[in-house]
């Protein structure tokens, strides 16, 4: 029986593999691996080796894992920076605890006296949607007031229904409500009241 003819055309010889150098990164023989830990070993310690684990990892990983790593790495940062954001209680001026100012004055004229409220804004937010409620009980809607700005009150435009609020209604409280937040005075000392 014939034999078969055999290719006398080489083939090409086919690439080796070399192993990777060593790097001076490599986890060295006394940092302990999260599976060399024993399971009552501390969270801190298990962590820390986790996190050399995993930096081990990416440093071996192909450059594209590294990209993608970092683009991940940043995502999330930035994602938590944005939720701490917005979910951090504003704490800017203080409130109208620190910025609303309240001066009340009797203004004599002719027929009679008139008590007035003198508000100011000391913040940086207008106040919108502003009512001026007196004892509990009259109320006063007054327009917006900017930044910096004040508006006057006077004791008689207060209402609570048809009846309007008179020279001899005692001043005890007067609490403004707007869309920055409220404030209750005590207007014996014309200071806020803690609330």
């Amino acid at each position: 029986m014939p034999t078969p003819p055999t290719s006398t055309a080489q083939q090409p010889p086919q690439p080796t593999r070399q192993p990777a150098p060593p790097t001076s990164d490599a986890p060295t023989a006394g940092k302990p691996t999260p599976d060399a830990l024993p399971d009552n070993a501390p969270f801190k310690e298990r962590l820390r080796a986790w996190i050399d684990r995993t930096r081990e990892q990416i440093r071996e990983a192909d450059p594209v894992i590294k990209k993608k790593a970092g683009i991940v790495s940043t995502w999330a940062g930035l994602s938590l920076c944005a939720l701490l954001i917005a979910f951090t209680p504003h704490c800017g001026d203080g409130g109208l605890q620190t910025t609303a100012r309240l001066r009340v004055q009797k203004v004599e004229s002719l027929q009679q006296s008139i008590t007035a409220f003198y508000l100011e804004n000391n913040g940086a937010a207008p106040w919108d949607k502003v009512t001026l409620t007196l004892n509990g009980q009259y109320k006063l809607l007054l327009p917006t007031i900017a930044p910096g700005e004040n508006e006057v009150a006077q004791l008689d435009k207060f209402r609570s229904g048809d009846i309007s609020a008179n020279p001899n209604t005692p001043l005890q409280t007067l609490r403004l409500d707007c869309t920055a937040g409220s404030v209750t005075f005590d207007l014996k000392t014309g200071q806020p009241i803690e609330e």
